[in-house]
């Protein structure tokens, strides 16, 4: 069963495949900018919104039914070429357009026998691509 996608990363949980997200986070922020006034209080006026960012983690396991190395390469792909991504969560579009992946770290935990990454914690942090 889908649970989410990132472009085309796709979550997922089956008797045959898990890959999911954890420690999922999303910030937003305002933008303010201020108004020094003589003799008087600093003013302060909206002047719109900064993107919002999302941040999470994933354990791609061979065991689990993932292709751990491929899965690093699509998000190091999309980092590395600006692609701007889709995020949904179950049936959920996420944010107000897509999604650029701007920083993402391994940690190799695994390798097997043939030196063959089989088991890796990745974070990704995303930021807010308007249109």
């Amino acid at each position: 069963m889908t649970v989410g996608s990132l472009g085309g990363i796709v979550f997922t949980v089956s008797p045959n495949r898990i890959e999911t997200v954890d420690g999922f986070k999303q910030s937003g922020s305002a933008n303010y900018g201020k108004h020094q006034r003589h003799g008087g209080d600093t003013l302060l006026e909206f002047v719109g919104r900064d993107a919002d960012t999302i941040s999470f983690n994933m354990l791609l396991a061979a065991q689990l039914g993932v292709d751990v190395e491929a899965e690093i390469a699509k998000i190091v792909s999309a980092e590395q070429s600006g692609e701007a991504l889709r995020f949904v969560i179950g049936k959920k579009i996420l944010g107000r357009y897509r999604w650029v992946i701007t920083k993402h770290t391994v940690t190799y935990k695994q390798l097997d026998r043939e030196q063959r990454l089989i088991l890796a914690e990745v974070s990704v942090q995303l930021t807010e691509y308007l249109k």
